[in-house]
């Protein structure tokens, strides 16, 4: 069965492109295959092609699918996970697995836990980033949807971490649209009396200033410098801190 879903998503990318549903569906498959066979790790990478594709060409149908196969990839990592004694990746699998949920279940069980969808999505991410799995902090926060104005706070954490992910990675134009989408959540929903918000601005300043981009780091040095010290003085640790910013890029 392998080679024949392989040999028709070819046919299909050959004629509609590689963002289609044909070849979304047959990735999907073929990773089913592999999950049925116990080649797991294939059967993950595939599994996450095709999701990103459905999510690209927004195809409902296949994004249900592929959430509702790596939700079962996510049951046997952890079952195996289990087997080996490593308690944290098995916690770590269980909690991926109950977003996969999220997605096709009339009754996710959401509720065993007490956090929020979006913090459970940041703690899950958090995890990865201490790992140093910088590629799976990145999965999950492009791979699941948004829900902005459910738990502000948390997904601009979400973002936060997939941009220092870029960073990691060197992707630095992934990393300053990252940054630049939490920066405009904080002013949106906590506004510039909260720290964060200014913090957010200066990590902006900070890239823009590391890809050589004078006018933009200044930009955003300034305005944070501005509510810093409208909120405490010319004197706090921030305030001088984005002073010694804006002389180096002024020098």
């Amino acid at each position: 069965m392998l080679p024949k879903f392989r040999k028709v998503a070819e046919m299909h990318e050959s004629l509609n492109g590689r963002l289609s549903g044909g070849v979304a569906k047959c990735l999907r498959m073929q990773g089913k295959c592999l999950y049925y066979i116990k080649r797991y790790d294939e059967a993950w990478m595939l599994m996450n092609q095709a999701l990103d594709i459905a999510i690209q060409i927004d195809s409902k149908k296949q994004i249900v699918a592929c959430h509702k196969q790596l939700y079962y990839l996510c049951r046997e990592f952890k079952r195996m996970m289990n087997e080996r004694g490593d308690e944290q990746a098995s916690t770590l699998f269980f909690r991926e697995s109950l977003l996969h949920e999220m997605y096709f279940s009339e009754k996710p069980r959401l509720a065993e836990l007490t956090v929020r969808y979006e913090a459970l999505r940041c703690d899950i991410m958090q995890q990865y980033y201490m790992n140093k799995d910088y590629d799976n902090v990145i999965r999950i926060a492009t791979s699941l949807d948004f829900h902005d104005d459910t738990d502000p706070n948390a997904s601009c954490l979400v973002y936060y971490y997939k941009a220092q992910a870029y960073v990691k990675l060197e992707n630095y134009p992934m990393a300053k649209e990252a940054f630049f989408r939490e920066l405009e959540l904080r002013k949106k929903y906590l506004g510039w009396e909260d720290e964060d918000t200014i913090l957010a601005c200066q990590n902006l300043g900070v890239l823009h200033s590391f890809c050589n981009e004078r006018e933009e780091a200044l930009a955003c040095f300034r305005e944070a410098y501005g509510h810093e010290v409208k909120k405490n003085g010319e004197d706090s640790e921030m305030a001088q801190k984005l002073l010694q910013y804006i002389s180096v890029v002024e020098s």
